[in-house]
């Protein structure tokens, strides 16, 4: 052991008491422990001196954790300010920061939050002892004076380097990197509430320019802080009125805030014309308010869509939208109850249909027009006992909130409802609490609310049609509805603006279409979750479920479609706009799901293409991979049931394989090699020469590298005893792949770069390189 050269120990849990075990290993020049729990790098010391002598030697221990540091939670208080928590200390690093001896070698240090956090910065501080190594970080928040409460995870990144610089060959290599990671959640509950009103009987502020009016009745924000006290204001600086949930960076033209005034907590203006009115009907508008707390001369801000309201602009006599529909219970009739007249007249909006929606937006009932122009709804009596609030559509614009209410009529106009219904309330052992009601006409319906704020309504009507509605505690609703056919409906809508809805036919079809917003694109550096249920693969490309995406922007974004029973061979088959079907090569497979990359109005099936090989066993080391080349279509078996997973492949088919994965057509050629041979010459892959020949590693390591760009390779080869075996024109290619686990040894020390590439060690190539050009 003693005579070891190098080491790799990955993922394996080391923590530091096992250091001591390297200790006496003196011919080492290569350690990676990457992936363990080392915070103590003293038994290693003597490798620290070397590498700062210039001793030609590396030490890579990437992706440390401590095993005892849950995520560190930084709470601030609501007004913002800075937060401190103390960082860990990384034993023995302060022997890298010394006068080097040799001038050529320089030791660096970067802290940083592995992602941003809008509204919160850090910052880190250092003892005084001349070593800039962080002891503390210091997390300084924003005023969060609105909206939600700020719950947020990352990590603390700390990254040590040593660089080296040869002046003769003006070269850098990294022989020392370590880096550490420690999870924080970051907190911070709103400051205060603000609510918005006018005056007047309409959900919407009108400015009634056939009557002479140049700017709207008062509009009042009152501003309370989140204990119900009131917030004490001296003046307001600015109002600015922006469109409602647009990403528009300039205000409205035409509008302006007049006749503010300030009493205590509340704000009072009026919103005027300084010219014609800038849209036709009504707008949906948000105000930006810019104010002065008494006794503090800092500004504060309430943001955007923080606040919104309806705006009207025109000829107001025949302006009428009524925000409460009343269901007359005289109407009920074979489960449905219709509303009285809903009136809906916006001069300058033209209606030409009318739905009711509830709070997914599914559609209700579709509104039928009344000689007098306004709308009467008919809704299942069901919907109406759940849904205390409703959204009424017309054409492209959206009511505000409206609120159902039931009436009765006064004198032997039939009965409520509600009347014959059998409740019963039960407290659960978990805490919440369940309330069933079971209508006379069968419905029973049980709704539990839990001691998170979570809840579930769980409908079933007499003919065995069941309806659950959940809401989660981050805002996320569900509902699920399954027909007696065995048909159902899933309808999701997370709080960020991302929703989608599934479909499950009565012969096992099933269809997606999911909208991402921007917000959930942009919050994650990663495969975006679908927001919506697993999908269960199949083999039947006719039966395969299919899902459909709306993405932001022209883009291609990298997404995960949940699979409950996802395989290494499981793929996603795109389906073009001519009806035609194409494997995505790329697509990959995660623990939950396929991970792909899609534009807006893709379509997929996700389809399981895995194919059965005698000389595979679900044991083999390189069984996934076999099954991600198969079932991509990359390369097939040598029979109809067989792979040769220890065959050697020839240069002919591989320039072929890495021309299917690019996408070209292979088919075409005199030869079944020849486009391979012409895209691969022709993009700089290989220069098409002895395709013949058997492929070695090292020639597939090239040919992935240049794949890839050719990009900057690290020194990875110096643990490998026969590294110099490899190939002058290979070296940098060779380095690459080591470094990017796209090969290891055949052992522990031997890199055979001069070996046969067997079929099953290309496969397992491929699958990795795809992993690694995956956006």
């Amino acid at each position: 052991m003693t005579a070891l050269e190098y080491i790799s120990i990955e993922s394996n849990d080391l923590v530091n008491e096992d250091m001591a075990a390297l200790a006496g290993l003196q011919n080492l020049n290569y350690i990676k422990l990457n992936a363990n729990h080392i915070t103590d790098l003293t038994a290693i010391s003597s490798y620290l001196d070397g590498i700062m002598a210039g001793d030609a030697c590396r030490i890579e221990a990437n992706n440390q954790s401590l095993p005892d540091w849950e995520p560190a939670v930084v709470q601030a208080q609501p007004s913002g300010g800075d937060v401190t928590l103390t960082v860990p200390a990384v034993t023995g690093i302060d022997a890298l920061y010394r006068e080097p001896s040799d001038w050529s070698i320089s030791p660096t240090i970067e802290a940083e939050m592995d992602q941003a956090v809008e509204g919160v910065s850090v910052d880190f501080q250092t003892d005084d002892d001349g070593y800039p190594i962080p002891d503390q970080a210091t997390f300084t928040f924003e005023n969060r004076t609105y909206g939600s409460a700020l719950r947020e995870q990352g990590d603390l990144c700390l990254t040590y380097a040593v660089t080296a610089m040869d002046f003769e060959t003006f070269t850098e290599t990294l022989p020392f990197v370590y880096t550490l990671y420690l999870p924080v959640e970051l907190r911070q509950d709103p400051l205060y509430q603000a609510e918005l009103s006018w005056e007047g009987n309409s959900s919407f502020s009108i400015i009634d320019t056939a009557a002479g009016a140049e700017a709207s009745a008062p509009l009042t924000i009152r501003l309370n802080a989140t204990s119900g006290d009131p917030v004490e204001l001296s003046e307001v600086s600015s109002i600015q009125f922006f469109v409602a949930g647009k990403a528009y960076d300039a205000p409205v033209e035409g509008l302006e805030a007049q006749n503010i005034t300030v009493d205590g907590n509340t704000i009072s203006f009026q919103v005027a014309l300084t010219q014609e009115a800038p849209f036709s009907g009504a707008q949906y508008i948000t105000p930006v308010v810019e104010y002065l707390r008494t006794g503090s001369d800092a500004p504060e801000t309430i943001q955007r869509d923080t606040l919104s309201f309806h705006l009207f602009a025109g000829d107001a006599s025949a302006f009428q939208v009524d925000d409460i529909i009343q269901f007359d219970s005289g109407t009920a009739e074979n489960g449905s109850i219709t509303s009285r007249p809903v009136h809906l007249s916006i001069p300058g909006e033209t209606i030409s249909f009318v739905d009711l929606r509830d709070e997914f937006e599914n559609i209700l009932a579709s509104g039928k027009k009344q000689e007098d122009g306004s709308y009467c709804f008919t809704v299942k009596q069901e919907d109406l006992a759940q849904i205390d609030h409703f959204l009424i559509s017309a054409d492209q614009f959206l009511y505000p909130e409206v609120r159902g209410e039931l009436v009765t009529p006064p004198s032997g106009g039939g009965s409520s409802s509600s009347s014959g219904d059998k409740t019963q309330i039960t407290t659960n052992p978990d805490g919440s609490t369940t309330t069933t009601v079971t209508s006379p006409d069968g419905t029973v319906t049980e709704t539990t609310k839990k001691p998170d704020g979570s809840k579930e309504v769980v409908e079933t009507t007499k003919d065995g049609k069941v309806t659950t509605t959940t809401t989660d505690t981050a805002g996320t609703k569900t509902q699920v509805i399954v027909q007696p056919d065995g048909s159902s409906s899933t309808t999701v809508k997370h709080a960020d603006g991302s929703s989608s809805a599934t479909s499950v036919h009565a012969d096992g079809m099933v269809k997606s279409e999911v909208t991402l917003s921007a917000k959930a694109v942009e919050a994650q550096n990663e495969a975006v979750p679908l927001p919506m249920p697993a999908l269960s693969a199949t083999s039947d490309r006719e039966q395969a479920p299919a899902v459909t995406v709306k993405l932001p922007g022209n883009g291609a974004v990298p997404v995960e479609i949940p699979v409950s029973n996802v395989t290494a061979g499981t793929v996603a088959v795109l389906v073009k706009s001519d009806g035609t079907e194409e494997i995505i090569k790329r697509s990959l497979t995660t623990e939950a799901g396929v991970a792909v990359a899609l534009t807006n109005g893709d379509t997929v099936k996700i389809v399981e293409n895995s194919k059965h090989f005698l000389d595979v066993d679900t044991s083999y080391w390189g069984a996934d991979a076999v099954a991600f080349a198969s079932s991509r279509e990359l390369f097939s078996g040598t029979g109809k049931e067989t792979f040769s997973p220890d065959a050697p492949m020839d240069r002919a088919m591989i320039v072929t394989v890495l021309a299917r994965l690019e996408g070209i057509d292979t088919s075409a050629g005199a030869t079944w090699y020849e486009a391979g041979a012409q895209w691969a010459t022709a993009n700089g892959i290989s220069d098409g020469s002895h395709l013949d020949a058997v492929l070695t590693r090292e020639q597939l390591a090239a040919m992935l590298w240049r794949y890839a760009g050719s990009p900057a390779p690290q020194d990875a080869l110096s643990g490998f005893r026969d590294c110099g075996d490899v190939s002058v024109w290979a070296s940098d290619a060779m380095s690459w792949a080591v470094d990017a686990g796209l090969i290891s040894g055949t052992d522990s020390s031997t890199l055979a770069p001069q070996g046969k590439a067997t079929r099953a060690q290309v496969a397992m190539m491929l699958m990795h390189f795809v992993e690694y050009m995956a956006p």
